[in-house]
């Protein structure tokens, strides 16, 4: 996946908890990209296990680059079905005013709540103007009880 020209970098993460301070700094909490899921044993069989994360995406434009895009945030589950989490049609670079020859980002924070239907690889792809221009996995493995040696 190429970056579109006016992009430096993209980075995207799969996190506990994401702070946005005051500042527009994000800080990403336990990063992640395995969870261990043990079923509870009062779930029916036809729920679905909820896991909660949060993903953050940064996007780095070139210096003095400004425009508007259309930016969506999509969940590839562990079945193969894509759907959107997240969507700005109007996302924009935007220079802080004594900062125009700067690189510019975007930051996008997303919770998310991921029903299980099965084990395996799902992905957090980023889109911008329809094109995918980033994913990163995120697994769900179960978790296996502990057996004890005597």
């Amino acid at each position: 996946m190429p970056l579109p020209k006016f992009l430096l970098s993209i980075t995207a993460l799969v996190c506990e908890r994401v702070l946005l301070e005051a500042d527009g700094v994000a800080s990403a909490i336990r990063v992640v990209d395995v969870f261990y899921i043990s079923p509870p044993p009062s779930l029916a069989p036809d729920t679905l296990q909820i896991i909660q994360a949060y993903a953050l995406v940064i996007l780095k434009s070139v210096p003095g680059y400004a425009g508007e895009h259309a930016l969506r945030v999509r969940l590839i589950n562990t079945v193969g079905e894509s759907s959107t989490i997240a969507e700005d049609s109007h996302a924009e670079f935007a220079a802080k005013p004594g900062f125009e020859e700067l690189p510019h980002s975007i930051n996008v924070v997303v919770q998310l709540n991921i029903g299980v239907k099965r084990f395996g690889i799902c992905y957090i792809c980023l889109d911008i103007d329809g094109e995918e221009v980033a994913r990163t996995p995120l697994t769900l493995l179960q978790k296996h009880p502990e057996t004890r040696v005597s």
